[in-house]
């Protein structure tokens, strides 16, 4: 993801209808509201035979620097968005991080 600074919540809907997001992130009454917009049992049907969803295995997450800015994730949003999207590897990439690091 690049150039962001929020991802709305009809986007993360369309991201659980397709992947399996952690369950902790899911706000109170979602599942109840996930199943009153589906249009026919039918539908519940298709999905039991589909099998289950997958995991998001990467996000590569731009992070424009630290603190937030307008237009791109600070360092605890990208953190924050990563972690509700449930991935199994996260890549922060920028061309201007104002931090070091030391691998231990």
């Amino acid at each position: 993801m690049s150039d962001v600074s929020f991802i709305p919540e009809d986007v993360w809907s369309v991201l659980e209808e397709e992947c399996t997001l952690p369950d902790e992130w899911r706000p109170a009454g979602a599942s109840a509201l996930a199943l009153s917009n589906r249009s026919a049992a039918g539908q519940d049907e298709a999905n039991k035979m589909a099998g289950p969803k997958p995991k998001i295995e990467a996000v590569l997450m731009d992070c424009l620097r630290i603190e937030n800015h307008t237009s791109h994730f600070g360092l605890a949003q990208a953190v924050e968005a990563v972690r509700r999207m449930g991935a199994q590897r996260t890549y922060l990439v920028s061309s201007f991080i104002r931090s070091r690091f030391r691998c231990a």
